[in-house]
């Protein structure tokens, strides 16, 4: 009989990059689902607290320029803010980055994440998130 003590050691040795690429991805794929959660929820705040509590403002764009100044302050570390009011749509673009180990080593691209939302508005007021 041949002796095959350490063999199961050899695969494991061989299997541990793989094993430890994959924990990485779905480290990374996590926290960029928790930070897209977290931006959401600042963006969809700034506009319900700058359009449903700010009764004070008179004019349309001072809302506006409060979603923008609580988005900015909300968010760290912002790419790209546009907040635009087109046609009584209020779109708000979120662009940013975050620091992924496993992206920047293969360059996959999962360290980047872009919000889009658009918001009805009649008469000063939010109808449709």
């Amino acid at each position: 009989m041949m002796n095959k003590k350490g063999q199961v050691l050899v695969v494991f040795i061989l299997m541990l990059p793989l094993i430890l690429t994959f924990i990485g991805l779905i480290v990374d794929i996590g926290n960029s689902m928790a930070l897209r959660r977290k931006n959401e929820n600042i963006i969809k705040d700034a506009v319900v607290y700058s359009f449903k509590n700010s009764d004070s403002l008179e004019n349309i764009n001072e809302k506006i320029d409060l979603v923008e100044k609580n988005i900015k302050n909300g968010v760290n570390n912002y790419d790209d803010l546009k907040v635009n009011l087109k046609d009584d749509i209020l779109e708000v673009k979120l662009e940013t980055t975050y620091d992924s180990i496993f992206s920047n080593l293969f360059n996959i691209g999962l360290n980047k994440i872009k919000l889009n939302f658009k918001y009805d508005i009649i008469e000063q007021k939010i109808v449709r998130e």
